[in-house]
């Protein structure tokens, strides 16, 4: 459809919807980056992909959108960060020039001397850095500001000093980015599991009333749900072999349970990895 028409269709779409009270659903025919979000789109599963992933069957193209997911947490958390620090920054104007004359400073000169040639902002040399591409605000780290601001808040005057701050910082982003890994990978083993068991589930009453007959009865109950008995044995057997734990239990709530205490866990992560993250990134 020619791009006119799709914005003509999502205004339709919108009027009708205003007109009708829905409020909470807004069709929007821009693209994240002519809307000036700097995220990741997902792409498409297509139908025996999305079949697979629904069945607990990870795919490449699951996996890809999984990966974009959590580029995207990354991205908003830091986003949100920023704009929190941008709101702080409103009454820095600059850093005195006093405390630079009283305090010799090797790193604010040179901020104000790239400054200086650049229409007061600064340059990114490196836009695909370890730590600058996650952050989706660039332009906060072009703010000569910001920068003075943040290197003193740090507290440090000398290159070898910011050095030894980015070292430790870099020990820290390794700490908290292997906790967030190993969450991230227990999460998604126990969502697999109970993506199997959500299938299995409804057969293990078939299991539990054929073993409580005898004799005849159970013969006669299996011939009549041999399909769902078949179905207990699928579902339990891929289980069995999809647990990593050598006692090899099916225990759902337990399972549950425990990726309710890792999502906590990496909500509580999530603050000091966007601060290491923002501190690598203006280093």
């Amino acid at each position: 459809m020619p791009r006119r028409g799709v914005k003509d269709l999502a205004d339709t779409i919108n009027t009708v919807n205003a007109r009708i009270g829905n409020t909470e659903n807004f069709w929007e025919y821009r693209s994240f980056k002519e809307r000036g979000f700097d995220i990741i789109p997902q792409i498409h599963l297509g139908e025996k992909a999305s079949a697979l992933e629904r069945a607990g069957i990870h795919t490449a193209r699951g996996d890809i959108n999984r990966d974009i997911i959590a580029r995207n947490a990354v991205i908003d958390a830091t986003r949100a960060a920023y704009e929190e620090a941008k709101e702080g920054l409103k009454a820095v104007a600059s850093v005195p020039a006093s405390i630079g004359k009283a305090i010799k400073n090797e790193i604010i000169n040179m901020i104000r001397e790239v400054a200086k040639r650049n229409h007061d902002r600064l340059s990114l040399p490196i836009l695909s850095g370890k730590y600058l591409r996650l952050i989706s605000n660039r332009s906060e780290m072009q703010d000569r500001a910001s920068m003075e601001q943040f290197v003193a808040d740090i507290g440090v005057t000398t290159f070898e000093e910011l050095k030894a701050f980015k070292k430790e910082r870099e020990a820290a982003f390794d700490k908290i980015g292997g906790e967030r890994v190993a969450i991230r990978e227990r999460m998604a083993y126990l969502e697999g599991l109970l993506r199997v068991y959500k299938e299995y589930e409804p057969y293990i009453k078939n299991h539990k009333e054929q073993w409580e007959l005898k004799g005849w009865a159970r013969k006669t109950y299996e011939r009549k749900h041999m399909v769902e008995l078949s179905y207990y044995d699928l579902y339990r057997n891929k289980l069995k072999s999809m647990i990593t734990e050598p006692d090899k239990k099916i225990t759902a709530g337990a399972w549950r349970k425990e990726l309710a205490s890792l999502e906590k866990a990496l909500e509580k992560n999530s603050e000091p990895y966007v601060e290491v993250v923002t501190d690598l990134a203006s280093v």
